[in-house]
């Protein structure tokens, strides 16, 4: 996977020939910026933006999202993903965001150097954070919805089977804590009639969703949302992650949906929910243990 280091290279360097404009290319982003209300009041004061000022905002972020495309076309896996991120970028301005990290790298305002470090951190990390999401809209969603067809056919290679007695305390979990739409699905809580009288659910659902805990912080780890930090997410942070927003819950039932004669609608209802949470799970990821 691409890095964002790599996207915000390519996008904050092709806004370095600001010197080169025929006028005062860093005047006009200033101004830019601050009509915005993206750079704060101590920088430069607003002065009206001009025509030419305008086009050449417009021709510098049509030239950046060209270049941040070449480099994901770069990357065999998100050549089919590249057009939908980078429209993703435009859609959330980008770019004005690469505009102000470049403008902030300048030294020449009259502000404290705290300050304007402060500003630039910001406009960085809602870089990284724009890029993130694009990509994860864009390219795992792909991803996530696989999973969850391989899940509807028993195609998952990702879980071990489960012994009877687990079955039955996660079914029992799931029922009990109404954690499926029991309007429309009726889960058998022990269809092989098993004899529940000496199964002590509370350890054995226990120690399974350790199992799970685990494996769900691997799996967030090798999604790879970022090549250039991936590795060195901890363990703890994912997992504050899974257990701060109640992951394994919302996500557990989905394995016996299978179970029931679901509809083509009802099918693509649940993938859209699924990949939704998915796609939630490794934002929050992103953002608490990449971004922070």
């Amino acid at each position: 996977m691409i890095s964002f280091a790599a996207i915000l290279f390519v996008a904050i360097s092709n806004i370095s020939f600001l010197d080169c404009a025929p006028f005062d290319g860093k005047l006009c982003i200033t101004n830019y910026l601050r009509n915005k209300e993206l750079i704060s009041d101590n920088f430069r004061a607003a002065q009206e933006i001009t025509s030419s000022c305008l086009n050449f905002i417009k021709s510098t972020e049509m030239t950046t999202l060209l270049e941040v495309k070449n480099k994901l076309d770069e990357k065999e896996e998100l050549k089919n993903s590249s057009e939908c991120i980078v429209d993703r970028l435009k859609e959330v301005n980008f770019v004005d965001y690469a505009f102000k990290a470049q403008i902030l790298s300048e030294e020449n305002y009259d502000v404290t150097d705290g300050e304007r470090i402060e500003e630039m951190t910001n406009a960085m990390q809602k870089l990284i954070e724009l890029s993130g999401n694009a990509i994860i809209d864009c390219y795992f969603s792909d991803q996530f919805g696989a999973i969850f067809d391989s899940i509807m056919t028993n195609e998952s290679q990702e879980d071990e089977e489960l012994s009877d007695e687990d079955d039955y305390c996660v079914r029992k979990h799931i029922i009990e804590h109404k954690l499926i739409d029991t309007t429309k699905y009726i889960l058998d809580a022990n269809p092989k009639n098993l004899d529940t009288s000496s199964i002590n659910c509370e350890d054995l659902y226990n120690n399974l969703v350790i199992k799970i805990k685990d494996q769900m912080v691997a799996g967030m780890k090798e999604i790879d949302i970022d090549e250039s930090s991936s590795s060195n997410i901890s363990d703890k942070c994912v997992l504050n992650v899974v257990d701060s927003y109640d992951y394994v819950n919302k996500l557990e039932y989905f394995d016996y949906l299978k179970e029931f004669e679901l509809s083509s609608h009802d099918v693509e209802q649940e993938k859209e929910k699924f990949v939704h949470l998915m796609k939630d799970m490794t934002k929050m990821v992103m953002y608490k243990c990449v971004i922070e």
